[in-house]
């Protein structure tokens, strides 16, 4: 019937060959496309639906659950998704009571023929708060446009300036001091934290920025920065608070048995990270006399603001403000996780024991138990609390961020008193840090801490980004660097981590062959020429040359520093057309590339100069190795890459019949979600190791000039990989 199916059980065997015995479970659940249980209300139950000021229909509540509704009704006019519907109750428990909706889906009825079965997932007595769409994030007149790029240019001239003293030997002067402070718990555990203030702090306004899931204290500094820059320009004081949570990654307490690298968040619970929040705020009272302050949360961090913001009786938060934040933890666990309702399996009795989560390792039971027992899990709870939000709450969404549900946030916000609420979509992603969109949104957010501390807007400003440079160096500078083996980590993403399937669940999919497709046609290959591919992987160039997509009778060195990525290239070439191809592995940290001067016409680097140690060393020695006016393509991930739609998409698009097609039966038969999520993981990694300034991303300008700057012309480069596009593309020729 399709309906998917979970069930605990005991492993019997486990001895490989994509097997696995387990003992027959006693019990079976149904996966239901609700989150939340439904239930039956006492007695039967009518409720009226106005779906227009002059067309209303009557209907029978069949089940609901808190966020959704399940209604027959005879079958009189056409339902489209998405259509507003306002709910009566006109009998039963709930008579009198009004709630609006929206139409998730329509089938027909199971139980009465001639029927329907609608569909409505709830919000609350107001309607869904009004949506503002916007186009340009932040929106600012000519003069200021007129500013920002000059502060960005004199920036970015002072960033160059001061890389090339770098290289030359000379000294910079004293990295800049880093205000670090501690402070406790009330059960006396510590918590670290660092400070960025203007003007006088005693009684000055506070925004507190808790760290967004996996991330440190150091991952928002821009955001920091930001706001210090706009208050100070308002001429209004201001203390920001960015801290490292308890039983989390960074320098606040943590368990003996959690501090390996990627098991930070073994021991996480999402209670403990409200007590951080009001342990912040208690700490800024105390210590600097501050009675407002104003919540900044990202991502999987909304759970926590928002029950600080619901318990906060005191008042001392005076506002909230949501960014790319989950409705519930519940919904979005199921969404990063392929599907997986960890919270729906703990209520029913399964335990899923330790799970890797965005590349971090947790306890899935001891985080999934904790936010039940504390209602922070379901839609029920977040519904809850928002009733009991009364400070001012902006939430800003972006309108291609696949992780998190912008119309289940848009009915929650209606919960309690939307008056003072706003739902702002923007043109981002999931991932906001270092990007012009990420500058812009964090001024947005700026101007909101300030309408809810200040009670006015105030004009906003980008801080110097050399000095913002300099502090991010300096901060970094002062944590131990990851202990990551880089060459195990490319092993596991090229190959998959049980070697089946690996990077190829990138490659197969449709928005990656448009884009390698772009790619080619950048190269402009002709046939008989000698291609170096950099960081070939597991032979993309080579076998879309040999099955014809290219011309014929090239000659391919393919180069990469995981040598059975290398090997599997090879077993896997189809065809021929005349097609050449020679394998080098590379030392990671040579000097020189192992080729002649001069020997080869068109140089390949497909998203792989963000992951060398030093990329102006490579772009040299490709230029040494090129022909004169020898060509060369580079690729790379733009800065706050967001892979979160991509993921999404590529899931879609590989069914099991289709896995079975293009990786066989034996692929086929094993867990292809298992496989998805380990290529997620292992892709989140790479991801963190970038925040972490392991690895750099890169936006137009800058990888354009860095490829003139090592003897290319004739550069050009443009945007794609999804939509809206997620990489660039740059062009050149060697001079």
């Amino acid at each position: 019937m399709g309906a998917g199916y979970f069930f605990s059980s005991d492993i019997l065997d486990d001895s490989g060959d994509n097997r696995l015995v387990v003992a027959i479970p006693s019990v079976l659940f149904r996966s239901e496309r609700r989150i939340a249980d439904r239930r039956t209300l006492n007695a039967p139950t009518r409720v009226s639906l106005a779906i227009s000021s002059s067309n209303s229909l009557e209907g029978l509540v069949a089940d609901l659950s808190g966020g959704g509704l399940g209604i027959e009704l005879k079958r009189s006019t056409e339902f489209k998704k998405h259509d507003p519907v306002e709910v009566r109750f006109l009998s039963g428990e709930r008579s009198g009571e009004r709630r609006f909706g929206e139409v998730r889906h329509c089938s027909p009825s199971d139980k009465n023929p001639g029927w329907i079965r609608l569909g409505l997932a709830l919000g609350g007595a107001s309607g869904p708060l009004p949506v503002e769409r916007r186009e340009r994030i932040f929106i600012r007149g000519p003069f200021g446009r007129l500013r920002d790029r000059l502060s960005v240019a004199g920036g970015a001239f002072e960033i160059a300036t001061r890389a090339a003293s770098r290289k030359l030997g000379w000294q910079e002067g004293d990295p800049p001091s880093i205000p670090l402070v501690d402070y406790f718990t009330d059960d006396g555990e510590r918590i670290r934290a660092i400070i960025d203030s203007w003007g006088e702090m005693r009684g000055a306004p506070a925004v507190v920025i808790p760290p967004a899931f996996g991330k440190t204290k150091e991952t928002l500094l821009p955001l920091a920065a930001t706001i210090v820059a706009s208050f100070r320009r308002a001429g209004q004081p201001v203390i920001v608070v960015r801290f490292d949570g308890i039983r989390r990654r960074g320098e606040s307490h943590n368990d003996p048995e959690c501090l390996q690298p990627g098991c930070e968040y073994l021991h996480y619970t999402g209670s403990q990270a409200v007590k951080d929040v009001q342990a912040t705020i208690g700490f800024l009272e105390a210590e600097y006399g501050v009675d407002k302050a104003v919540l900044v949360t990202f991502s999987a961090a909304s759970s926590e603001g928002r029950r600080a913001a619901a318990s906060d009786t005191a008042g001392r938060i005076c506002g909230w403000v949501s960014v790319v934040g989950a409705p519930d933890s519940q919904s979005a666990m199921k969404k990063i996780s392929g599907g997986i309702d960890y919270t729906r399996g703990l209520q029913q009795g399964v335990r899923f024991g330790k799970q890797e989560i965005l590349g971090t390792l947790m306890d899935a039971d001891r985080t999934g138990l904790d936010a039940i027992a504390n209602r922070m899990a379901t839609y029920d709870d977040a519904q809850r609390d928002m009733e009991a939000i009364t400070a001012p709450v902006t939430w800003v969404h972006g309108r291609y961020d696949a992780w998190m549900d912008g119309d289940r946030v848009r009915h929650l916000l209606s919960c309690g008193n939307p008056s003072n609420r706003r739902f702002i979509e923007v043109p981002t992603g999931h991932q906001l840090r270092t990007s012009t969109e990420a500058f812009d949104i964090f001024r947005l957010i700026a101007n909101e801490a300030a309408k809810m501390a200040l009670g006015r807007e105030i004009e906003t400003a980008l801080p110097s980004l050399g000095a913002l440079a300099r502090r991010h160096r300096a901060e970094r500078a002062r944590l131990p660097k990851p202990d990551v083996d880089v060459r195990a980590l490319w092993a596991d993403y090229l190959l998959g981590r049980d070697r089946s399937v690996g990077i190829e669940l990138m490659t197969k999919s449709k928005i990656y062959r448009a884009f390698f497709k772009e790619e080619l046609a950048a190269l402009g290959l002709k046939g008989g020429e000698t291609i170096l591919d950099l960081g070939s992987g597991t032979g993309s160039l080579a076998e879309a040359l040999a099955r014809g997509d290219g011309p014929s009778g090239c000659a391919v060195y393919e180069m990469d520093f995981v040598k059975d990525a290398l090997v599997r290239a090879r077993s896997q070439s189809c065809g021929s057309d005349g097609l050449q191809r020679y394998s080098v592995c590379a030392d990671a940290d040579a000097d020189w590339l192992a080729l002649r001067d001069q020997s080869v016409d068109c140089a390949f680097l497909s998203l792989v100069i963000s992951y060398v140690e030093d990329p102006e060393r490579v772009l040299r020695e490709v230029a040494r190795v090129l022909k004169p006016g020898g060509r060369l393509v580079v690729s790379t991930l733009r800065r706050d890459a967001d892979i979160s739609k991509i993921y999404e998409d590529g899931v879609a698009e590989f069914s099991p019949a289709r896995i079975r097609e293009i990786f066989g039966e034996a692929v086929a038969n094993s867990d292809s979600d298992q496989l998805a999520r380990n290529f997620l993981n292992d892709g989140a990694r790479i991801l963190s190791l970038e925040e972490q300034g392991r690895f750099r991303f890169w936006d137009r300008g800058e990888l354009a000039d860095l490829v003139r700057a090592c003897g290319f012309g004739r550069v050009g480069a443009t945007h794609h990989l999804g939509d809206p596009p997620q990489a660039l593309i740059v062009s050149a020729r060697r001079s």
